[in-house]
């Protein structure tokens, strides 16, 4: 998609089937390497497509590295290994997430988005030793900004943490306010 601009039709499961288990770290590596080389390789100036309309292509690098890093909890967890990420990254996850979810077009690309118009109402997700998001519901849809202000509701804990909980991968430990509230933009935010 990124050496041509357009999307490629989605495979079938069957025949996107990465081979045998011993090869499937080789098959990752080889898939991320050919992406960065795509990546570097394109014109200065050119766009490809996204579902939020025309990108530069190192958006599918960011996206694709968000999209890992909540995966690679899914396979720690489905293998009893231990699960690590930087801060920094799972922060990013964090932001990567409130910038599509905001976006004015995801939601004619995802029209359950619509459900998170509100009136005021207040979201904020603060982690551990780090500046938190803040989200307020508005007419028009979602906002977001980098805040600790008030909110109705407040998901707390280590970065990791609420960056899985906000993945719908472990349940909110530390909730203030608004049950009702997170819950409910958690049920409309699944990609």
């Amino acid at each position: 998609m990124v050496r041509t601009g357009t999307p490629l039709p989605v495979p079938d499961p069957l025949d996107a089937l990465p081979g045998a288990p011993d090869t499937w770290a080789s098959w990752l590596r080889d898939g991320a390497e050919d992406l960065i080389t795509a990546v570097r390789t394109a014109a200065p100036d050119t766009s490809v497509w996204s579902f939020n309309g025309p990108v530069p292509p190192v958006f599918w690098l960011r996206r694709m590295l968000c999209d890992t890093a909540v995966h690679h909890y899914d396979a720690a967890a489905t293998t009893g290994a231990p699960h690590t990420i930087a801060d920094d990254l799972a922060a990013d996850v964090i932001t990567e997430a409130m910038e599509l979810i905001t976006a004015p077009e995801s939601q004619a690309f995802k029209p359950e988005l619509t459900a998170l118009r509100g009136h005021g109402e207040r979201l904020a997700v603060r982690p551990d030793g780090m500046t938190g998001w803040l989200i307020t519901r508005t007419p028009e849809g979602p906002m977001w900004e980098r805040s600790d202000a008030d909110a109705d509701v407040v998901l707390s804990g280590p970065v990791a943490e609420c960056m899985l909980v906000l993945a719908r991968r472990v349940p909110p430990a530390r909730v203030h306010g608004d049950r009702a509230l997170l819950r409910h933009w958690l049920d409309h935010t699944v990609f």
